[in-house]
């Protein structure tokens, strides 16, 4: 790991669900990137909540409405075009996400220590950064298959996820813009996952 791909976060003795969520929106995780830390981090926790608080427990129920949103709802709002304003950032996705878990859940302190949920998180990060490569190309790509068929909405909205994917969200704001007006529709889309 390089210094320049080191990510910065707090240091902490512990970790609450409530101080994970604040630590995500440092990363501003992909969807793939939040699929990972929600199978290392949120999977484990939500199983032994499910085995010792019994399933009826808010908190078993909030850490899967966590876990269900990290392992597709994220990429679902994204994909569905539900984020597309240029204020609709990682971070304001996670953050208005978290508003609709039961309050009691952000207080409930994760038995994974410390060092380990840092090291996935760090882990996405890094592996996030060396996805973006791969998204800058596909973006290339996309860009010429606009050019070739300017008037495909699909390919707009393509576009509009690659930008989003690398940060670029007003430029992914403009390319869903033009999407909308060249018929692009949810339900008719061609692509339904990234």
């Amino acid at each position: 790991m390089t210094g320049t791909n080191k990510l910065k976060l707090p240091t902490r003795e512990s970790y609450s669900v409530g101080s994970l969520i604040e630590d995500l929106k440092v990363v501003e995780p992909t969807p793939s990137s939040l699929y990972k830390i929600g199978s290392e981090v949120v999977y484990f926790e939500w199983t032994c909540c499910k085995d010792n608080l019994g399933e009826g427990s808010s908190v078993t129920s909030g850490l899967s409405q966590l876990l269900e949103f990290m392992q597709g709802g994220y990429e679902q709002r994204l994909v569905k075009g539900e984020l597309w304003r240029a204020t609709d950032t990682p971070k304001t996705a996670i953050g208005q996400f978290a508003k609709t878990l039961p309050g009691e859940l952000m207080d409930y302190v994760l038995g994974r220590p410390v060092d380990y949920i840092q090291n996935v998180l760090q882990s996405a990060y890094e592996q996030q950064l060396h996805d973006m490569k791969d998204y800058e190309r596909l973006e290339e790509g996309v860009r010429r298959e606009i050019d070739a068929s300017p008037n495909d909405s699909d390919l707009y909205n393509k576009l509009r996820l690659l930008l989003w994917i690398l940060g670029r969200y007003k430029e992914s704001s403009q390319a869903f813009r033009v999407a909308k007006k060249l018929g692009w529709n949810p339900e008719t889309s061609k692509l339904v996952a990234l």
